[in-house]
């Protein structure tokens, strides 16, 4: 689950990834390439994280930060500014914790929720999981953590904030929420006054979901599966609109 490497959907120059291949041909090509994949994975990392870099400090809404989880690895937190106040009816509202899915960070948020919220009083606070944007990379195996070990790092950053907060998590992030919400350890849900979940993956996995997405529209379900197989959007500015936006995002948007 988000393994350590993978690219944010930051549109980039040159060829971002190759076509994967097959476990006999990926062995005997493993001495040779793993230098070379390791650099390329860096190179990556590089350009993705200094566009986010350049994406939060253009913002004068947005103060970025990080947490520092218990075994020592840091997340990336960002805060939204814009119209906060600390009026009595703001200070009644809820804080409110978004959670990005798969190939984003926190960033995602910035554009259009957090000036919104903000705007209304609401504390608007995003993190980003472990691999992802500016978070660290963990450094043992081949992923960035699992399900339950980025429900755990949701609920120690959850722990520290003031006050009670709702969770809105989209898509992969919201299978992390439904675990945090059944974890015990710390009693997260004693500091959560709600929880939403966008285009949430489904207890079950999204299996089943695949499945119905294959049969009523069969060429849009292939065309996804090979965006992902290839991410070529990670360098194709259609493919990127294709795959995560709709029609009428505007192109200097897909830019930034």
């Amino acid at each position: 689950f988000f393994p350590s490497d993978m690219a944010l959907a930051v549109p980039v120059r040159g060829k971002a990834a190759a076509v994967p291949v097959s476990g006999a041909r990926r062995r005997s090509l493993a001495s040779s390439t793993s230098s070379s994949s390791s650099s390329s994975s860096s190179q990556r990392r590089c350009r993705c994280e200094s566009a986010v870099r350049d994406f939060v400090d253009a913002r004068a809404d947005l103060r970025g930060s990080s947490f520092v989880l218990s075994g020592g690895l840091r997340v990336e937190t960002l805060e939204g500014t814009a119209g906060a106040t600390s009026s009595s009816s703001s200070s009644s509202l809820p804080n409110l914790l978004f959670l990005h899915g798969s190939y984003h960070g926190a960033w995602c948020w910035a554009p259009n929720f957090f000036g919104f919220f903000s705007e209304r009083g609401y504390r608007c606070r995003a993190m980003s999981f472990l691999g992802q944007a500016l978070s660290d990379v963990p450094q043992e195996g081949k992923a960035s953590g699992t399900v339950a070990s980025h429900a755990r790092d949701v609920a120690e950053y959850l722990a520290t904030l003031e006050g009670n907060t709702v969770v809105i998590a989209h898509s992969f992030a919201g299978l992390i929420l439904q675990k945090m919400l059944q974890l015990d350890a710390g009693r997260p849900l004693s500091k959560v006054a709600g929880a939403a979940f966008l285009c949430s993956v489904p207890p079950t996995g999204n299996s089943a979901m695949a499945g119905r997405f294959f049969r009523r529209t069969p060429i849009a379900a292939l065309k996804l599966t090979w965006a992902f197989v290839t991410r070529n959007f990670e360098s194709d500015l259609d493919a990127l609109r294709e795959t995560f936006f709709s029609d009428d995002v505007a192109t200097r948007d897909l830019q930034e």
